[in-house]
């Protein structure tokens, strides 16, 4: 199961010496249980106020109906943290929150093509383009939707590492998963031939099962 893989690779970078990341899960509000719209709540870790340890890579996530929630305490924040931070990035209509935090100010962006146009009209001062499922512009990245953030996630840890495959490979170094900038929804069998050329390596060089 994929997050065996995970632990794997973590127990095999830990004896190794090499550093490991710490993932934290932080709301916009007080209480710790972050109401999913979808019906799914997430136990956060904590209050985004009271963080204290540096960020290193922010990526912001929310729902449709709360998009357009206006908080200058958090807007403030974020760019704060923007300034700090090494990577942020939004996930679907995410990109409203960074928008409102001028984060895109003058900024390449995409959200979800249902609410492209949107953002485009809220915010006139962002290059809306609705066709990548992802864009990087500076330190900022921002996705389509929630499976074209699963790209981004991917790319991310791809361009975020150096090291070697680790189970016995003896290949060239990591380059698994890459959601190329220039990748669009159109063009999904180049994306798919992509995908099968990693199962075959996972399987025939890794010695890895597919699942």
């Amino acid at each position: 199961m994929v997050h065996l893989r995970f632990l794997r690779a973590r127990t095999a970078y830990s004896a190794r010496g090499a550093p490991l990341t710490t993932f934290r899960v932080v709301s916009s509000q007080p209480k710790p249980i972050i109401a999913g719209e979808c019906g799914v709540s997430l136990l956060a870790h904590g209050y985004y106020r009271r963080l204290r340890e540096p960020v290193d890579t922010l990526v912001v996530v929310c729902g449709p109906t709360s998009k357009d929630t206006r908080d200058s305490r958090f807007s403030h924040w974020l760019q704060k943290t923007a300034g700090r931070a090494r990577r942020m990035a939004s996930v679907c209509v995410a990109a409203f929150i960074l928008a409102e935090a001028g984060l895109l100010h003058n900024k390449r962006a995409t959200t979800h093509w249902a609410f492209a146009a949107d953002l485009q009209k809220k915010y006139p001062d962002v290059k809306v383009d609705a066709n990548p499922i992802w864009i990087q512009d500076g330190n900022i990245y921002t996705s389509a939707g929630i499976t074209a953030g699963i790209d981004l996630a991917l790319a991310m840890v791809e361009r975020g590492t150096t090291v070697r495959p680790w189970h016995g490979c003896s290949a060239q170094p990591y380059r698994v998963f890459c959601a190329d900038l220039a990748v669009r929804r159109n063009s999904a069998f180049p994306y798919q031939r992509k995908l099968r050329d990693v199962r075959r390596y996972m399987t025939f060089r890794c010695g890895w099962q597919k699942t």
